[in-house]
C-alpha cells in the first residue's frame, strides 16, 4: 500500500475501487492485469506514503499466480487451509475471465476464520515461516506505515493493519465491519462478521476496537510474563 500510485478508494460509488470491481467482473473488457494498466500516474515517489487500494493488492496476487503457476484458491488450500485444519471449503468470488479477486470476497466459515487468526497468533504455527509473519505484522516505530502515521489510527504491515498498542497487535479489516483481531502475546483472537450500513467509518467501529481492547485486558496476559 505504499507504490504511491493514484487509486481512489471511499466506498462512494464513484471511486476507482467501483470501476474497477465493475469492469473486473465484465467478461467482454480485458483481464484484471490490463484494467490495472490504467492506474500509473504515481502521486508519490514508492515506499515512502501509505494509501490503501485494492488494487495493489490485485497486482500482488497476480504477482503469485505466475511466481508459482496455480491458481490463488488452489495455492490457498495446499498452503495454508487444509494444513491449519480448516473444517469446511471456503469461496472466492472470480471476475469476468474466472480469475479470483486477489483483494475481494474470501468467505468462509467463523470458525475456520478464527482458525487462521489463531495460525497468525502463533507465529505461523510451522505452516507459515515465523520471521515472515512478524515482519508482516509488525510497522517499523517512526515509519510512513506506524500506526497514527499511516492512519489517525492504525498503522499498515504486510495486508494486515497494526494496532497502536506497547506490544504487536493487528487485524484484518473487511468493508462492512469484517474483521479479525490477533494477540500473539495471549494467543487471543476476535472474529467479527456483523454486516454495517456503512463500508468504512461507521461509528460502530469504534465500538468493536473497544470491545477487543477490553478483552485483552480481561483476558490476556501481560508482555511481562
Amino acid at each position: 500500500m505504499s507504490a504511491g500510485i493514484e487509486f481512489s478508494e471511499v466506498y462512494d460509488g464513484k471511486d476507482d475501487a467501483f470501476a474497477f470491481s465493475r469492469d473486473l467482473r465484465r467478461s467482454d473488457l480485458p483481464s484484471a492485469a490490463n484494467l490495472l494498466r490504467r492506474y500509473s500516474t504515481r502521486f508519490a515517489p514508492a515506499e515512502t506514503k501509505f494509501a490503501y487500494a485494492g488494487s495493489q493488492t490485485e497486482t500482488l496476487g497476480l504477482v503469485l499466480m505466475a511466481a508459482t503457476g496455480k491458481r490463488l484458491s488452489d495455492y490457498l488450500s495446499e498452503k495454508i487451509w487444509k494444513p491449519m485444519g480448516a473444517e469446511d471449503e471456503a469461496s472466492w468470488t472470480v471476475d469476468g475471465h474466472n480469475q479470483e479477486q486477489a483483494y475481494c470476497c474470501l468467505a468462509a466459515r467463523l470458525r475456520d476464520y478464527a482458525r487462521f487468526g489463531l495460525l497468525l497468533a502463533r507465529d505461523g504455527g510451522g505452516i507459515i515461516p515465523e520471521s515472515w509473519v512478524i515482519e508482516a505484522t509488525t510497522a517499523p516505530e517512526g515509519s510512513f506505515r506506524s500506526p497514527r502515521v499511516a492512519t489517525p489510527f492504525y498503522g499498515y504491515g504486510y495486508q494486515t493493519w497494526i494496532m497502536p498498542a506497547k506490544r504487536r497487535m493487528f487485524a484484518m479489516l473487511g468493508t462492512n465491519g469484517q474483521a479479525i483481531f490477533v494477540d500473539p502475546v495471549s494467543k487471543l483472537v476476535l472474529v467479527h462478521t456483523a454486516v454495517r450500513l456503512k463500508p468504512s467509518k461507521d461509528p460502530a467501529a469504534r465500538e468493536l476496537t473497544a470491545l477487543w481492547f477490553g478483552l485483552v485486558r480481561e483476558l490476556g496476559v501481560s508482555a511481562a510474563r
